[in-house]
């Protein structure tokens, strides 16, 4: 079952999204603050400025405000 939670800090420059994907993929958007995502299990892949990632356990991810990205 996907799920995704967004929390923000009290001053909202700063978002973290707590996620579980089996099939999620994610457009092309981007965030209006800064976006950080800790891989606890399985992996991630995504698209952004045009280069293509993939990361696993133990990695994190750091998305800056207006980061165009795409994935799954």
């Amino acid at each position: 079952m996907d799920q995704i939670q967004h929390f923000r800090s009290p001053e909202r420059a700063i978002g973290l999204i707590a996620g579980q994907y089996q099939a999620f993929e994610f457009k092309r958007h981007y965030h209006l603050d800064y976006h950080f995502g800790l891989i606890v299990k399985g992996e991630q892949r995504f698209v952004c400025r045009g280069e293509r990632f993939h990361v696993g356990y133990g990695e994190v991810v750091i998305m800056s405000p207006d980061e165009l990205h795409e994935g799954r």
